[in-house]
């Protein structure tokens, strides 16, 4: 017997599972009532593009506006209690539930016996631990399976291949428990933030370090100064009045983005833009195009 003096921290380890947005399964909405929704929404968007800060809210209620849209024309689902049962199951599974079933109708027909040496309770007891065993054989033979399966679908699909990783990594993937940065533990949901951005902010900020890149800093920081300067260029917009961005434009760029991709922070993907129509896309269209008023 071992005897471990330990502390448990009930609040930590009860926090919040941070989950991501529910995806969007695009082949299952109605898109004729996802544009017919959008359109009504976004023709009475109003239009303020007075300053950057009533952009910014222009484009929030947008993303709201899709969100709802996507829900709306998504299936109702409708949610049945799950009942418990095995995850395994082949012919070798049925006969031995079949048998423990049989061993306990006969256990129970004879008043339920309690001791050991009875045949009855003998029987009950080898036919539960022999449906054990097949359920453990069966489910070790189809991890082996999956994990053949990941290995062939790496070199053909490559979307089947993290969806078999997905679910071998089980439920517990978003979860994280602690955080390791340069020797020091954080724990809380907070300090797992701050010490996130401090470790990536670090790796923006000039050092000494032997192995630090001082050559593409110079060049990233002379790339930067240029797009700051093509931007201010363009701010004078009336005085460029061929080089807005038009619809065609804004459709075709939208086209050739990867659909079937992860939602962003607002829940949206590339599929809210493709299947919006036509008001939608004049309305992404002159957003576009304040944007680049703004620099």
């Amino acid at each position: 017997m071992c005897s471990l003096n330990i502390q448990l921290d009930a609040i930590s380890s009860q926090g919040s599972l941070a989950l991501p947005p529910t995806r969007t399964r695009w082949e299952k909405i109605d898109k004729a009532l996802y544009e017919q929704v959008v359109s009504e929404c976004v023709s009475t968007l109003k239009t303020e593009s007075g300053s950057l800060g009533a952009l910014d809210a222009e484009i929030s209620v947008l993303n709201r506006i899709l969100v709802g849209a996507s829900e709306k024309a998504g299936p109702t689902r409708i949610r049945r209690p799950r009942k418990a049962k095995l995850k395994t199951w082949n012919e070798d599974i049925k006969q031995a539930i079949q048998s423990k079933k049989r061993a306990f109708m006969e256990w129970k027909m004879a008043d339920r016996p309690n001791d050991c040496s009875n045949i009855l309770v003998q029987n009950k007891k080898l036919t539960t631990t022999y449906l054990r065993r097949v359920c453990r054989i069966e489910a070790a033979t189809r991890r082996e399976q999956e994990r053949q399966q990941i290995l062939d679908a790496k070199s053909a699909d490559m979307k089947q291949f993290y969806r078999l990783v997905n679910k071998q990594r089980g439920k517990l993937r978003y979860c994280v428990n602690e955080l390791s940065v340069d020797g020091e533990i954080y724990k809380t949901e907070n300090e797992i933030l701050g010490a996130w951005r401090r470790h990536f902010g670090s790796l923006a900020t000039p050092t000494d370090h032997e192995e630090f890149d001082e050559e593409y800093r110079q060049l990233f920081a002379s790339e930067m100064l240029d797009i700051m300067d093509i931007c201010s260029s363009k701010q004078g917009h009336d005085s460029h009045p061929d080089e807005s961005v038009s619809q065609q434009q804004v459709k075709e760029a939208m086209e050739s983005v990867n659909r079937g991709k992860s939602a962003d922070i607002h829940g949206v993907t590339i599929e809210h833009f493709l299947y919006g129509g036509e008001v939608l896309l004049q309305k992404l269209t002159g957003i576009i195009n304040t944007v680049f008023k703004f620099g």
